[in-house]
This record gives structure tokens, C-alpha cells and sequence, in this order.
């Protein structure tokens, strides 16, 4: 089942961050605090996936906006638990921030994947994604 993300949800959006989606250092009062503030932002939307009484996968997504191009729907971050890989669940999510980037009158879905998650680039690809553009990304502590 694919529902909204609800406050419940963030310890196990913790973990799958942690062991899923490779940020280790990620923290339930750091999730719960981004929760906080993005749940009242009507731009931005996180779908679960839910088996068996248990997160097993979540979706971010926000409206992307720039200048140079037509607003479409950007994905943050997508994670499904390794255990219950191959069942359809990312693909459900994915499906799901599809609907509500069309119900949002958009028709557009972007997303960055690393270089090195060539598993990753073979789902996408498998539920119609393509690659435009490779680019590094740089960050800076401030």
C-alpha cells in the first residue's frame, strides 16, 4: 500500500536513509525536524510504502522551479529496504509522485542518481526514465 507519510513513519524514513539510501549519519530529530517543516509546504510530498504493518519504502518529491525551464516534479530522495527489493515498491512510488505531479498540472519528473548506483539507473530506466546529462555535483559547508 502506498499512502502518505505520516508522523509515525519517520523512525523507519530514518532507518531506510541510514541503510538504504547511504546517509549513515542521518538522525530521527533531524528527519523529524525536516518532517516538520516540509509537511506545510504544499509543494513538496512524501509517499510510504507500506507492507505487512511496516515502512519498507519512502518517496520525497518537491515542485522543482528555475528560471530557465518549465516547472516539472524533482525527486529529493526515493529508498526502498534491500529485503524487499524487486517487489514493486519503488515503482509504486514512483507511480505515485507521477499522479500527483499530473494532479499538480505538471508533466514533468527529474532525478539525480549517483554515478556509482548503476542498480538504481537500471530501475529508472525500467520504468521509463532516461539519462539527459551527467554532471558532478558540489557542496560547500558553510
Amino acid at each position: 500500500m502506498i499512502r502518505r507519510c505520516l508522523f509515525e513513519d519517520l523512525e523507519s524514513i530514518t532507518l531506510l536513509s541510514q541503510h538504504d539510501l547511504g546517509y549513515p549519519n542521518t538522525t530521527l530529530s533531524l528527519v523529524q525536524d525536516n518532517f516538520n517543516s516540509l509537511s506545510l509546504n504544499p509543494e513538496h510530498v512524501i509517499f510510504v510504502a507500506q507492507h505487512q504493518d511496516s515502512v519498507v519504502g519512502y518517496v520525497h518529491a518537491h515542485i522543482y522551479r528555475s528560471i530557465y525551464s518549465e516547472p516539472c516534479v524533482n525527486v529529493c530522495g526515493l529508498a526502498v529496504n534491500r529485503a524487499v527489493r524487486g517487489y514493486g515498491f519503488g515503482k509504486q512510488l514512483l507511480q505515485e509522485v507521477e499522479s500527483w505531479t499530473l494532479n499538480n498540472h505538471l508533466s514533468a519528473v527529474r532525478l539525480n542518481s549517483n554515478v556509482i548506483r548503476t542498480q538504481a539507473h537500471a530501475f529508472y530506466e525500467h520504468c521509463g526514465y532516461h539519462s539527459t546529462k551527467s554532471q558532478k555535483h558540489f557542496y560547500k559547508t558553510l
